[in-house]
């Protein structure tokens, strides 16, 4: 696998207050990204096996069902899983991301705008715009990018997810 399809995965992990319980796994076996999209509305979990499914549902069940009984299986080994969880919103923790490109500011006014979006409910929305309004948009997408990119280094490192050369 490539590093840029662990730092996609990871950021479209759902986000805070999500009532989405799946995310992105690392598969050992095929060496693919898997989604698991247990909980929220419409989770096919939720459907008797007899049910009358189209065939993305069955697929979508089946994955959930070999994430499930792989976590079950190797609750006391997480290092035997077949399935690896990629991190989530927790772990990556972008609002830290958001302080620490405003702290590496060298435009104090700059620095103390960013610093003012990023406190209070809405802090992503705002915090957004003020990096467009303030014409540091593709200083911060790559800010965050490299960052990601540091964490999906780490993530496959700690779990031993070699990588192909880019």
């Amino acid at each position: 696998m490539k590093l840029d399809d662990f730092v996609q995965a990871m950021q479209s992990q759902p986000g805070f207050g999500s009532s989405f319980e799946g995310g992105a796994y690392y598969d050992r076996q095929t060496n693919t990204i898997a989604e698991s999209t247990r909980g929220g509305d419409g989770c096919v979990d939720d459907l008797d096996d007899d049910a009358d499914l189209e065939d993305w549902q069955k697929e979508e069940l089946e994955q959930n069902r070999l994430i499930e009984d792989d976590e079950a299986a190797n609750l006391e080994t997480p290092s035997k899983r077949r399935f690896v969880l990629l991190p989530d919103s927790f772990e990556i923790h972008e609002w830290r991301m958001m302080e620490d490109f405003s702290i590496s500011l060298d435009n104090d006014d700059h620095a103390a705008q960013l610093s003012e979006a990023i406190h209070g409910s809405g802090a992503f929305g705002r915090f957004k715009s003020a990096v467009h309004r303030l014409g540091l948009a593709d200083q911060w997408y790559a800010y965050r990018d490299a960052r990601y990119r540091e964490i999906a280094l780490e993530f496959c490192k700690e779990n031993n997810i070699p990588l192909e050369e880019t």
